[in-house]
């Protein structure tokens, strides 16, 4: 297992991938309603429809010389929706990583600078703050997950597109309890919030003092880098901004905040340079290290920005 953290810390930037979910919708592939993308590793076509959008990501890493973060598709892999999809839990995610370290290894040259993460999503829906769980009860619900990818061999556990404050408590002390290394990514609005109404600072602070091991850092995500930059500037996220512990971004191609894409048909999305512009100017501003994509993005996304980051 990778130091992910001192890793980072080491770089003057790194990559993340773009969207994964969304380009297997828009391919036309049907998304289990329980499972998304991990489904897609149960069948040979499924994987191979996977490995070709984890590459185009991959490549861009390899063509550049930097190093990049790549996350098994485990975001709605957790104990319920295994049940629902009628799959077993462990299987499917041992499968997820199995199959990002199987890509990794095609790729000598990055041996120790491609990041496997293993992906935690909410219970609930990823927009739905009223649906998520007490912090309690999320600790116990996404513990055995955590406990699968670490035995899976990721190199740290990423809980990403968080509704709200209380269920990041409870994966945080899961993941503490497992000895898991923890990345914590809200999703923000332009307001500077989470979507339960937390000032994005005050989240920060709450998951970093509940008296368990904090997460490594945080990101955030699901948010545009402009209206990112205006979350970041507001007053009441000075503290946050002193502190240097948000340091990673995966950012929507749209300009919309995320309840707004919710549900939303048609594809809503910025121009690839003014976007990987708008992203590398948060490195400089907000010490933002960690570059990638949600919402909207594909490889041309991560590329431009790619060249951004290295010119």
């Amino acid at each position: 297992m990778i130091d992910f953290r001192a890793a980072v810390m080491n770089e003057e930037a790194v990559l993340a991938e773009g969207a994964v979910i969304e380009r297997l919708r828009r391919q036309g592939g049907p998304l289990d309603e329980h499972l998304l993308a991990a489904a897609f590793v149960l069948e040979e076509e499924g994987r191979a429809a996977l490995r070709k959008i984890y590459r185009s990501y991959i490549d861009i890493a390899a063509d550049t010389g930097l190093s990049i973060v790549i996350l098994a598709p485990t975001w709605k892999a957790g104990p319920d929706a295994c049940v629902k999809a009628g799959v077993d839990h462990v299987l499917v995610n041992r499968a997820c990583v199995e199959l990002i370290r199987e890509i990794a290894s095609g790729y000598p040259a990055l041996a120790r600078r491609i990041f496997v993460g293993g992906l935690v999503g909410s219970r609930g829906g990823a927009y739905r703050p009223d649906e998520a769980l007490p912090r309690e009860t999320a600790r116990r619900h996404h513990a055995a997950q955590i406990g699968i990818l670490l035995e899976s061999g990721v190199d740290f556990v990423m809980a990403s597109t968080l509704p709200s404050v209380e269920e990041g408590a409870g994966i945080t002390m899961a993941a503490s309890d497992a000895g898991a290394p923890l990345v914590m990514s809200f999703v923000v609005k332009s307001d500077g919030k989470v979507l339960d109404g937390t000032i994005l600072g005050d989240a920060v602070e709450c998951i970093d003092t509940l008296g368990c091991d904090p997460p490594l850092f945080h990101m955030a995500n699901c948010i545009h880098p402009a209206n990112f930059a205006r979350a970041m500037g507001r007053d009441e996220n000075a503290p946050l901004r002193a502190s240097g512990r948000l340091i990673g971004l995966q950012a929507n191609a749209s300009v919309l905040d995320p309840d707004e894409l919710d549900g939303r048909e048609e594809l809503d999305a910025d121009d690839p340079v003014r976007w990987a512009g708008s992203m590398a100017a948060l490195k400089d501003a907000y010490g933002i290290k960690i570059l990638g994509g949600c919402c909207g993005t594909d490889e041309r996304y991560i590329r431009r920005l790619a060249r951004f980051l290295v010119d």
